[in-house]
């Protein structure tokens, strides 16, 4: 049964996104966590939205990409689905819709919106979008996504940010000399519950970069973007 918070919430949702549900128990059930649904004794939460809302949100996206990119590669058009269909990108992309502030939570889970996680606000914004599937079809809900997530796109193929530092030189190196970076572990240091590693990375013999951090991982990160910027530095001079 629907309260007045839960009224509120769904007229929030609907303004934010453009939508009238005609079955506002599709948006209710994606707004409700299943804290709410304990504390309430409900049969019903986001969860099973959720899941059909991560397969809706991926094809969107998907189709968009493969029509708005035609000269990308599979690779290339996998790692920029990757990086717009996560977690960290759909919980950015809901604070246009002040999502957090409009799920129905229970007070045995949370003490409010502050203790949200990104992955269940990312999760539950995939069942709204689900919802709205359900309710008005793939036109309108693709739609609300490209509303919200194209500008995102647009400029994470412009400024090439959805490629990490890595993946970006290894392509240049695949690209200009045929091989792959090659990353030497040089020293390690501290306690063994908080060692600091030193890695360089060696980019085609011409381009030497160091670079540490917390795990080997990090470190190659950070070497991969030190060589980045002598690689982009010595592209400009020449």
């Amino acid at each position: 049964m629907q309260n007045n918070i839960a009224n509120t919430y769904i007229e929030n949702i609907e303004n934010k996104i453009k939508y009238t549900f005609k079955d506002k128990g599709l948006i209710l059930r994606s707004l409700t966590h299943s804290s709410y649904a304990h504390d309430n004794n409900l049969d019903y939460n986001y969860e099973r939205l959720e899941f059909l809302g991560d397969a809706v949100v991926e094809l969107v996206i998907t189709e968009y990409l493969v029509k708005q990119y035609p000269s990308f590669q599979e690779g290339d058009l996998s790692i920029l689905r990757a990086y717009i269909v996560n977690a960290s990108t759909l919980f950015e992309i809901s604070k246009k819709l002040d999502l957090s502030s409009n799920i129905l939570l229970g007070k045995s889970e949370f003490n409010g919106i502050d203790n949200l996680k990104k992955a269940i606000v990312a999760d539950i914004f995939e069942a709204v979008m689900a919802a709205v599937y359900l309710d008005g079809g793939y036109d309108n809900v693709k739609s609300i996504v490209l509303n919200l997530l194209e500008e995102f796109i647009i400029n994470a193929v412009e400024n090439n940010s959805f490629r990490d530092a890595k993946t970006q030189l290894q392509q240049i190196c695949q690209r200009d000399c045929g091989a792959l970076p090659e990353y030497t572990l040089i020293s390690s240091s501290g306690p063994e519950h908080n060692k600091t590693f030193n890695v360089e990375v060696d980019v085609c013999g011409k381009i030497k970069a160091c670079g540490s951090g917390k795990s080997k991982k990090e470190a190659e990160k950070e070497a991969a973007s030190n060589a980045l910027q002598m690689y982009n530095s010595l592209m400009k001079n020449a």
